[in-house]
């Protein structure tokens, strides 16, 4: 079995920073590898998560046969101890077996707080004095860690972490011991990090009658020049405003106004404009303080636009030369979060938004599983395209965007209401897209009201979602296409069959879904050409049983309404689905 495509990226990842430096041991040549594997993993958890210099991170791995449960113990100075077990899972979707997880916690943790080094036949002499004398400091923090390639836990096992922390922990020294769970979904987001790094620092932001708030976030607001501005957005373009839930969208009507206002009404600028929200991880004023308040510079760090991307656009489309001496103003704010990717800024950017003239669809671009999905794919130069923007896109093979993903994943939705998803997709894809966080939006009776989660669950791995849109995109382009040279003569108010293949696209799409989805392989992105046969051929098979279907009745209406038509579509379903069966019953009895 393949692996996961996440576990291949993060595989390839640990390969490359650590071959040669890392020894897998074992009887077998699977064996080795997969031991690999398991050391590569906790040096790469300590040096990405815990800052640990690569070599030392190395140098802390301590598995072997009489390791009592822990593979890597690493000591810093601040005097937190990193008490790691590492496994590697072939599949990506087990978990650590309980016996492991048992003695890591109940052997090898209590263990070594209890100074038992007898049991630890891995630890060196100098090791072990690092951690004697961490244990013995009144600020000591133990930090225990179980680095898998699997699954979320199940609670046998995370029950065992929860009692060590209840015996351990109390009320002079709360957090003396704290356990982490670091599956394959969280060691892909900190390998992401890794590759994410870049952030916009700027270190001489510039406001005018600026004030101050500082709780519960520190925030600053102002004046900002719009020469400035201009700076900034042609410094850093789509980079500055990617946490903002709508890149800068080119000529639209309201960045048309915006421009208008720019070119010939200047001095109401500042009074027409809503102003920029920033949010950053850090905000300083430089010396000299100033005292009245009127002109303050600001070292800036994690700069980013969660709202007024449009107006920062427009004003960086044109050159900074053309704001010189015009004194354009725009209102500012900036406020300071220690986690960007935390719920609060999630709010934020939300609430900023909604004040405005915003779809609820592009409040799903602020889901971190959409961005993590689009981070992995890219990594295979594949274009998951999950925000609004610009002009219009060419569909290329290596480009999809939520949008046309979220229509072919309604259509692969096999529930009782997959005649109200296929119908959505067909007509109004808009409604699958409501996020969680638009759920008080939502009509209780609505079959679609969780229909966002039930599409872009937490299972959704980025290598389903390219192959299920991949199927999604060659159908209805082929339906499409044979659609357009179908000339059949309409008589006795039966549909034609260009119409039916034209409206019923979705449909065809949905039974091929339904026949097809368990021989495709998820766990790779990429169509096979097995795959991209079996797919031709269920195209001709059910499109020429649609056409059957559907004149079998006599229709009052067009194809367009019957295939907008949740009961129509209910009816149609069952009738192919039954067909579909006497045809394959028929042939296997050849």
């Amino acid at each position: 079995m393949s692996r996961p495509h996440e576990l291949e990226l993060l595989c390839n990842e640990l390969e490359s920073k650590f071959q040669g430096l890392i020894v897998g041991e074992g009887s077998s040549a699977d064996a080795i590898k997969s031991n690999f594997f398991t050391k590569a993993l906790c040096a790469y958890f300590l040096n990405a998560y815990a800052d640990v210099d690569i070599n030392q991170a190395i140098a802390s791995i301590v598995d072997g046969r009489e390791d009592n449960g822990i593979d890597a113990i690493h000591v810093d100075s601040d005097n937190t101890i990193w008490l790691l077990q590492s496994k590697y899972i072939k599949n990506g979707n087990q978990e650590p077996d309980l016996g492991d997880v048992t003695k890591f916690t109940k052997n090898g943790v209590i263990d070594l707080l209890g100074m038992k080094f007898e049991r630890f036949a891995t630890i060196a002499p100098q090791l072990r004095s690092q951690i004697e004398h961490a244990l013995n400091q009144p600020d000591v923090q133990i930090k225990g860690v179980l680095v898998h390639t699997g699954n979320i836990l199940h609670e046998d096992r995370t029950r065992q972490f929860a009692d060590i922390e209840k015996d351990y922990n109390d009320d002079t020294r709360p957090e003396y011991i704290k356990f982490h769970d670091y599956g394959l979904q969280k060691m892909i987001n900190l390998f992401l990090q890794q590759r994410n790094q870049t952030e916009i620092n700027e270190p001489d932001i510039v406001l005018e009658n600026f004030g101050k708030k500082t709780q519960p976030h520190i925030a600053y607001y102002g004046i900002m020049d719009a020469k400035d501005l201009c700076a900034l957005g042609r410094r850093y373009q789509e980079q500055l405003v990617d946490r903002n839930i709508r890149v800068y969208k080119g000529s639209t009507k309201v960045n048309k106004e915006i421009e208008h206002t720019l070119s010939n009404d200047i001095n109401n600028f500042f009074y027409f404009n809503n102003g920029i929200t920033f949010l950053c991880t850090d905000i300083r004023e430089k010396p000299p303080i100033s005292r009245n308040k009127a002109e303050g510079r600001f070292d800036v760090k994690g700069l980013s636009v969660i709202n007024g991307a449009q107006t920062v656009g427009t004003i960086a489309s044109k050159q900074e030369s053309y704001y010189e001496g015009k004194n354009i103003k725009v209102l500012a704010t900036f406020i300071k979060l220690d986690n960007l990717n935390s719920s609060v800024s999630q709010k934020i950017t939300e609430y900023r938004n909604l004040q405005n003239n915003v779809d609820l669809k592009d409040f799903s671009s602020l889901d971190e599983r959409q961005q993590r999905w689009s981070d992995i794919l890219k990594i295979s130069n594949l274009n998951y395209i999950i925000k609004s923007s610009s002009g219009n896109m060419v569909l290329t093979g290596t480009l999809l965007t939520l949008k046309e993903v979220a229509r072919y994943l309604a259509c692969s939705y096999s529930g009782r209401n997959s005649p109200n998803f296929i119908v959505a997709a067909k007509s109004s894809v808009d409604r699958l897209l409501k996020s969680p966080l638009s759920k008080k939006r939502k009509r209780e009776e609505d079959p679609l009201k969780n229909a966002y989660e039930e599409l872009f669950h937490d299972s959704l791995s980025s290598s389903e979602l390219w192959k299920l849109g991949q199927v999604g995109r060659i159908t209805i382009q082929t339906i499409k296409a044979r659609a357009s040279t179908e000339t059949d003569a309409v008589a006795n108010q039966k549909l034609s069959s260009s119409s039916i293949l034209e409206e019923g696209a979705f449909m065809i799409l949905h039974l091929i879904y339904i026949r097809i989805k368990p021989q495709l392989n998820l766990a790779i992105p990429f169509l096979s050409p097995d795959e991209q046969t079996i797919i031709s051929q269920q195209i001709d098979v059910i499109a020429e049983k649609l056409i059957q279907v559907i004149n079998t009745e006599t229709w009052n209406k067009q194809a367009s309404s019957v295939f907008t038509n949740i009961s129509d579509c209910r009816r149609i379903k069952g009738s192919m689905m039954a067909a579909l069966a006497a045809a394959q019953t028929a042939l296997e009895g050849v």
